[in-house]
């Protein structure tokens, strides 16, 4: 009796564990095709913000934004504006050097580990 329960409780967790396993690939199956499809109509339309995103070459980042671009919504009083290397906010170009902080001498002391090898 116990060894025909052992394996109905076995059949029923394998059959458990097939169902998760089936819908789980079925629902990434179903979202991978989606997501590409999505891909390929952002590729296909005049992208976001009014022109202000182009495909990139980079197949993984899709768009990026347009070098020295500018996007107004004046609906909503919003806009966004790019420098020359396609990022939002100023170029950062300065002549001044940043200000970092090296000490003078550096400490004697050190750290001695024992390292066991074959």
């Amino acid at each position: 009796m116990r060894n025909a329960s052992t394996k109905r409780a076995v059949l029923v967790l394998l059959g458990t564990l097939l169902a998760i396993v089936v819908c789980v690939g079925t629902y990434e199956l179903v979202e991978g095709v989606r997501y590409e499809q999505w891909k390929e109509g952002h590729r296909n339309s005049q992208g976001w913000f009014g022109g202000l995103t182009i495909q990139s070459s980079n197949p993984v980042l899709i768009w990026e934004y347009r070098t020295n671009g500018l996007y107004e919504n004046t609906a909503l009083d919003y806009s966004i504006r790019t420098n020359r290397f396609g990022f939002r906010g100023s170029d950062g170009v300065t002549e001044e050097k940043p200000a970092v902080n090296v000490p003078k001498k550096c400490s004697k002391k050190r750290i001695r580990g024992f390292f066991i090898s074959d």
